[in-house]
């Protein structure tokens, strides 16, 4: 576990500046806290939210004893990005959906 922590953080430190969110706004979503919309938090220029392609890194990116919890949650909330067209919208709100599925077992980096 603590080797995915530390992949986590690497991610963040990589994509944070890229991006400019802000760390307060990361600790929230680390922390499962996500604001009631979008407005801060712009990860993502274009497209879908994968789900085919966030299962497929389950077995890379994640530990074991996290894994069917990870395919459970991306499975429930495939189809929530169709209810948006801003693709920034349709990453937040199905990485909101897979926090509320199951939050004791959600990462954020």
């Amino acid at each position: 576990m603590q080797q995915f922590e530390t992949s986590l953080d690497m991610m963040r430190n990589g994509c944070a500046p890229k991006f400019k969110v802000s760390t307060e706004i990361l600790d929230n979503l680390r922390a499962g806290e996500f604001a009631e919309n979008n407005s801060d938090l712009k990860l993502t220029k274009k497209g879908d939210f994968s789900v085919q392609k966030a299962l497929a890194q389950i077995p890379i990116i994640l530990p074991p004893e996290m894994q069917d919890a990870a395919k459970e949650a991306l499975n429930a909330c495939k189809d929530v990005q169709k209810n948006y067209k801003d693709s920034c919208d349709r990453v937040f709100y199905t990485t909101k959906c897979v926090r509320d599925y199951d939050p004791s077992t959600f990462k954020f980096p």
